[in-house]
């Protein structure tokens, strides 16, 4: 598969933020081991896009253009306190997806398969049921350099961009 790159044009069928070369930038710099195989390297950004995907209800503003594939670029979002003009990507995003790629080459999976619970084992007669205690569950758990990128994006909610209007 290809990657082809939002630059904030809203590019069809987009479906990462960052080239294979911004990775291995980003890796490089942070002493990070990542695949050599680009193939491989190509399914973990993939991969990483899906969790950015999976939290779009999360992130500040709304999509620019209604029918742009990935969730940015956005317009009503703040960061740092300064409005970011609709077109563009983010700083922020493009590190949060190289930095799913790392944690992902070092094996977390941050899109975990779960069936409907934590639940170990089940008897159904005499009914009898047995969770994982919460150590156990498969829940992923973001790595603090996920969140540094992860939260200036997200909503907030008391202490964040407050806009006052006259009505």
């Amino acid at each position: 598969m290809t990657l082809l790159i939002e630059d904030g044009s809203n590019v069809p069928d987009a479906n990462s933020f960052v080239t294979l070369d911004e990775v291995k930038e980003y890796a490089t710099a942070r002493n990070r081991t990542i695949p050599e195989d680009d193939v491989e390297l190509e399914a973990l950004t993939i991969r990483a896009m899906d969790f950015i995907i999976a939290n779009r209800a999360r992130y500040q503003g709304t999509k620019t253009y209604s029918d742009q594939p990935l969730p940015f670029p956005r317009t009503g979002m703040y960061i740092d306190g300064t409005l970011i003009a609709p077109d563009v990507i983010v700083p922020e995003v493009k590190n949060l997806e190289c930095q799913l790629v790392v944690d992902g080459a070092a094996g977390v999976d941050f899109l975990p398969t779960t069936q409907g619970g934590a639940v170990k084992r089940k008897v159904v007669g005499p009914l009898e049921t047995e969770w994982f205690s919460a150590d156990q569950s498969a829940n992923y758990s973001s790595s603090a350099a996920v969140d540094s990128w992860l939260d200036p994006l997200l909503k907030q909610y008391g202490g964040g961009p407050l806009r006052v209007e006259r009505v």
